[in-house]
């Protein structure tokens, strides 16, 4: 859904692919969906799972977020008004359980946002992992365009070399893509039913960071 269109977007809002990990998803997803109208009534289930900002224990691709707020070295790009929805790792693990077991009728060619809680704002995100980390939150906010244009650069510099940049442009995109879902239809059509709102789920990341001596 790259930055949506549409707040909170459904399952119906437009598509907007912003990079090439986005473009690729969504080619499997509309390749899978139509070679899955060729299959007969009584054949294979094909449903689709839009996972949201998946976290929570085992999950290390928030480490960096969490390491920089609790060393104090994190700056917010923008305004940190955008929105971020998080999926709480078992909610997500519970969609997918809910899509293998329900009716063939009410899963089957059908797409279904995932996600816990409700979308924030990454200044509230960043609000709550510093408070339950107990510590105090940097103020600091720099212009998404500089870091943009330096990022544009660092992936030019870096490509001749095989090099993988320290800053790229979808790293800043995380300050700027509005990523907020509706799940509504999870709701009605699977039962679903998130059990970890924002908060509870970002303690329980923070303890098992801790458990895993990375912070």
């Amino acid at each position: 859904m790259g930055n949506v269109k549409e707040i909170p977007a459904t399952e119906e809002t437009a598509f907007n692919p912003m990079d090439i990990y986005h473009e690729t998803k969504l080619a499997g997803e509309l390749s899978i969906l139509e070679w899955a109208k060729t299959l007969p009534e009584n054949g294979m289930v094909v449903t689709v799972n839009r996972p949201a900002m998946i976290y929570g224990p085992g999950d290390l691709r928030f480490l960096k977020l969490f390491k920089a707020i609790f060393s104090k070295k994190f700056i917010m790009i923008g305004s940190g008004e955008t929105l971020a929805h998080l999926g709480y790792i078992e909610d997500q693990v519970d969609s997918f359980l809910l899509q293998a077991v329900i009716a063939r009728g009410k899963v089957h060619l059908e797409v279904f946002n995932i996600a816990s809680g409700e979308p924030i704002s990454l200044n509230t995100m960043a609000a709550i992992i510093a408070e339950i980390g107990g510590v105090k939150l940097s103020r600091l906010k720099v212009p998404v365009g500089p870091v943009w244009i330096a990022s544009y650069l660092c992936e030019l510099m870096c490509k001749p070399f095989g090099i993988n940049p320290p800053l790229f442009r979808r790293r800043v995109g995380f300050f700027t893509h509005n990523r907020a879902f509706d799940i509504s239809k999870a709701k009605k059509n699977l039962g679903y039913a998130p059990q970890w709102n924002e908060r509870s789920g970002i303690a329980k990341t923070i303890e098992w960071y801790r458990q895993e001596n990375l912070l």
